[in-house]
């Protein structure tokens, strides 16, 4: 999570962009966790106009409190998530999502754990595996949509 936040914070710099301390909330992994972290995002005066929640339960939390305070997606707030699963693309609207390579994930955690229990030589510390952003409509209205690809 820690360099998810990194990478992100990295990407909005790359493009002049500063990520204020308050849109910044850490909390436990889970549903609840994640709508009251965003509902304390959501609450502030000055509240981003976009989410990046960096787990896929804390982004059905996200969901909710959008939801709870009545707001719509995308157009009072936009909602990014990590990674892709199934329910992504049949949330209303359909979630945009980093996606993970999930099975090269399972195989290099599989290849280290096999090569530790067969004493081979130490698996890497750090295997870094290339995501890809997967956009759909919690970030971009259709009409915006069309004037940016029309």
């Amino acid at each position: 999570m820690r360099e998810r936040l990194a990478g992100f914070r990295e990407a909005l710099a790359d493009h002049g962009l500063a990520l204020p301390e308050e849109w910044v909330v850490q909390s436990p992994l889970g549903i609840e966790p994640g709508r009251m972290a965003a509902l304390k995002i959501l609450s502030l005066p000055d509240r981003p106009q976009a989410l990046f929640v960096s787990n896929n339960l804390l982004t059905l939390g996200a969901m909710l409190a959008i939801k709870e305070l009545g707001l719509n997606c995308p157009r009072d707030i936009a909602l990014v998530g990590f990674d892709d699963h199934p329910w992504s693309v049949v949330s209303c609207p359909p979630l945009t999502v980093v996606k993970q390579p999930s099975r090269r994930l399972g195989q290099a955690a599989a290849g280290m754990i096999l090569s530790m229990i067969n004493a081979e030589a130490s698996p890497a510390d750090r295997i870094i595996l290339e995501c890809t952003l997967v956009v759909r409509e919690s970030t971009i209205s259709s009409v915006s949509y069309e004037k940016a690809v029309g």
